[in-house]
């Protein structure tokens, strides 16, 4: 009964994006732009082509491209600078009837032939109509650093009594004072984005709990592995900013990871196997 609940529960805390294309299968056209060929030949972006993405507005338009380098399905967003300083945004704006906690899904950013450092960004905000007019109930930003492989992130949209009845979303992919070297840069990857009041990591820790154990969380200096499988298996960690600060593979089935020479915060990790399937994610305490 107990897992009947559970399952139940985790269902109908979490809007998948199935009807607005978080995770960015459904585009209304796509074609071959200026700055196909450059992703592709620059930046190495496999099948990259620009195009219209379903339930989105974007800023421009010029610096929207759709890869078959994704986190999970067929496809993937790219927002990118184009004409050299140019940024690009995508939005969103929904009715709903709940009050969601969080943004999450997975991301990448590509920040090579830029000038100077950048960071993307996502806001959420949330509204409720009083009567008269829109009032702002929650708001939460996130700032994406650099990343070459895909990997989570949770944007705290903040906690409120008050019901939602309508959500926008825009995501930057640099800030102004940016720009590029060439045409293009700031390559800033977007997949599986979803609404939900579920923290990130629990569902990936009720998934494949039986191959990969990853205990204690909270942890202090010390981090146990614990491998129900013959494969071998890389661990990777990531600071809140996203910058890889542990890289290793797992030789035995049981290791421990050395936590001690960093901060109390909230970390990411992840596990893939030898065929860089990834097998385990999520979120990681230190205090």
């Amino acid at each position: 009964m107990k897992k009947i609940i559970l399952t139940c529960f985790l269902m109908s805390a979490k809007l998948t994006f199935g009807q607005t294309n978080g995770g960015f299968e459904l585009w209304d056209t796509v074609y071959t732009n200026a700055y196909s060929v450059e992703l592709a030949d620059s930046f190495g972006v496999p099948n990259p082509l620009g195009g219209i993405v379903n339930s989105w507005t974007a800023s421009s338009g010029y610096g929207v491209s759709r890869t078959t380098d994704s986190y999970s399905g067929n496809y993937s967003l790219i927002l990118h600078n184009w004409y050299t300083y140019a940024q690009e945004t995508i939005s969103y704006h929904n009715a709903i009837s709940y009050t969601p906690q969080y943004l999450q899904g997975y991301y990448k950013y590509n920040t090579h032939g830029s000038n100077g450092l950048s960071q993307g960004k996502a806001t959420v905000t949330l509204t409720s109509f009083n009567g008269t007019f829109n009032d702002t109930i929650a708001t939460g930003t996130y700032l994406f650093d650099s990343s070459d492989v895909f990997i989570p992130f949770q944007l705290n949209i903040g906690l409120t009594s008050l019901i939602a009845d309508s959500v926008s979303i825009s995501i930057i992919n640099a800030d102004n004072s940016n720009s590029c070297i060439n045409n293009i840069c700031n390559l800033l990857y977007l997949d599986n984005l979803t609404l939900t009041n579920i923290p990130l990591g629990i569902e990936n820790s009720i998934s494949n709990e039986n191959v990969v154990s990853v205990f204690p969380n909270p942890s202090n200096s010390e981090l146990n592995i614990q491998i129900n499988s013959t494969q071998v298996f890389k661990f990777t960690l990531y600071n809140s900013l996203g910058e890889k600060i542990i890289d290793t593979i797992l030789a035995n089935r049981k290791s421990t990871i050395d936590l001690s020479a960093y901060s109390n915060d909230i970390y990411f990790y992840k596990l893939t196997s030898a065929d860089k399937n990834l097998i385990k994610s999520g979120k990681l305490i230190k205090q």
